[in-house]
């Protein structure tokens, strides 16, 4: 199971780890149960994908479908603000697209003290 990250440019910087920068945060599998139909929309599934306890901090709706993190700070966006948010340039995002484990998400994320929370990505990808 992977996460995806949203690179609106080329990095700078490689995105290169010897270890995971995420603990294994989805309850299932991104992507459509049973697979794909050859003529469906590959982003249906995220329509009904709902992600209960995750705010967006810009237009403070649940967020549904993708959900986007800032790997540097404690910024979560829905999808259309994703789109029209203008967030730090040098950050970029997670991109949530199956439900994740909240529990695992709670102690990776420190949701208690947003301010405090570390950083997905511990070094620059932009300079």
């Amino acid at each position: 199971m992977h996460s995806f990250f949203k690179l609106p440019r080329p990095v700078h910087i490689p995105l290169e780890s010897s270890s995971p920068f995420l603990p294994k945060l989805y309850k299932v599998p991104a992507g459509p149960v049973g697979g794909l139909s050859p003529n469906a929309d590959p982003q249906e599934y995220l329509y009904h994908l709902v992600h209960s306890t995750a705010l967006c901090d810009r237009c403070m709706e649940r967020i549904q479908g993708a959900w986007y993190r800032c790997a540097y700070c404690a910024k979560d966006l829905c999808g259309e603000c994703a789109s029209l948010d203008t967030h730090d340039e040098t950050h970029i995002f997670v991109v949530f697209k199956a439900p994740v484990d909240m529990v695992h998400f709670r102690q990776f994320a420190n949701l208690e003290n947003p301010n405090d929370s570390p950083p997905i990505i511990k070094f620059p990808v932009y300079c």
